[in-house]
């Protein structure tokens, strides 16, 4: 080291103005060849071991590394040679710049991985690392402030201490968003991917972006709804994540004719016996003694039409493979009113593509709408113009 003691040595006899000098050479040398150096051995590094093209993030990363060691070399040399002034300065406060910067390069790489891993890309990291981000630019800009004036990085945050009115006034909505991601993350409300309804934002479609100010929601339509994240809780937000995982509903009723229900004589009991999904009930009600002819004994069981149809409907959905029998699968008679007497399908579909879905739902409706005439039951509709003038 004792090369570096004469020149320590030779910089103190220096004028100021060769004094200067010295410190413009030494921060060009930070700015330019140190970070030169830096830049062409990172890149044959990263391009030995990975043997790809760099993404955005590598180049980013290296472009901000190259310049904190520039900052680290001349922070060292200024602080050898105990250089004071704006040249040390700026050597600090550049340091502190290209460090956050760094911290900010990783964590944006981290985010990238989440957001490509179709596992992970579900989980909110987004509000985590703006909040990382948002801390260490606070903090970055408390020391450069000191660093600036000259005083304790203390003496500020205690100042700071009197204008908090002010600083949660300005970042009322990143604190607010904040408390709400970490109730978000912790009981898994919402994630990016979920199909949400939010009536006050017209918000109705999927998740596509999760921020610590707002949830972007693409409707539909195609439109975009912004929902401020603070408020994603208070809004009567309803989540229609376990239908779009566990299975998508089907929830539609058939609107009969009161008029063509009726009681079945064993003749046509017989006939709808032919029948595969509901041959094996009729035959046990039989066996069972609990269906007679119609008027032999009213306290025995009289089979209607509408009942036998219910049965063939449930029995029907059970064959299908794409319906879930897991869950719940009911076949029920709703209220009567003047439309009719409706008979609701509710039951589950396995696939919960939209498009399936609909498939399912329509082959299922149609083939019950077809096999009415087989119970000699009618849909019941509104009279219309053309059925008038039939009538005539």
């Amino acid at each position: 080291m004792d090369y570096l003691e004469a020149l320590k040595s030779l910089y103190q006899s220096l004028t100021e103005i060769e004094k200067h000098f010295f410190q413009f050479t030494m921060t060009a040398i930070s700015f330019c060849f140190i970070p030169w150096i830096v830049r062409t051995i990172l890149s044959r590094f990263l391009d030995i071991k990975s043997k790809s093209v760099k993404s955005n993030y590598e180049i980013r990363f290296l472009h901000r590394v190259q310049y904190l060691f520039g900052f680290i070399f001349s922070i060292f040399w200024f602080r050898y040679f105990g250089v004071v002034g704006w040249y040390s300065k700026l050597a600090e406060i550049g340091l502190l710049l290209f460090s956050v910067l760094v911290v900010h390069s990783v964590l944006d790489f981290f985010e990238d991985q989440f957001s490509r891993s179709s596992s992970l890309d579900a989980i909110p990291i987004k509000p985590f690392i703006e909040l990382i981000k948002i801390v260490t630019s606070v903090i970055m800009l408390v020391l450069i402030i000191t660093i600036l004036l000259e005083i304790p990085p203390m003496a500020l945050i205690s100042g700071i201490g009197a204008m908090s009115a002010v600083l949660i006034l300005i970042f009322k909505d990143s604190i607010l968003g904040t408390v709400t991601a970490i109730k978000i993350n912790v009981h898994s409300l919402v994630r990016k991917g979920d199909w949400i309804e939010v009536e006050k934002y017209d918000a109705d479609g999927v998740i596509k972006d999760i921020t610590l100010n707002v949830i972007t929601v693409e409707n539909w339509d195609k439109t975009t709804s912004i929902i401020p994240t603070y408020e994603i809780l208070n809004v009567g937000l309803k989540n229609w994540r376990s239908m779009t995982t566990q299975g998508r509903r089907i929830k539609r009723s058939i609107a009969l004719d009161a008029n063509s229900i009726k009681f079945l004589d064993m003749n046509h009991v017989q006939e709808l016996a032919s029948v595969p999904l509901i041959r094996q009930q009729i035959t046990e009600l039989c066996e069972s003694n609990q269906l007679n002819e119609m008027g032999d004994n009213m306290a025995k069981r009289c089979l209607t039409n509408a009942g036998l149809f219910r049965l063939y409907v449930k029995a029907y959905l059970r064959t299908r493979d794409d319906i879930n029998e897991e869950h719940t699968l009911i076949v029920r008679q709703l209220d009567c009113s003047s439309k009719g007497v409706p008979l609701e399908v509710y039951c589950f579909t396995k696939n919960t593509n939209w498009d399936h879905f609909e498939t399912v739902q329509a082959e299922i409706f149609e083939h019950l709408y077809s096999v009415l005439g087989l119970f000699e039951l009618r849909v019941f509709q509104d009279i219309s113009q053309l059925d008038i003038e039939r009538a005539a």
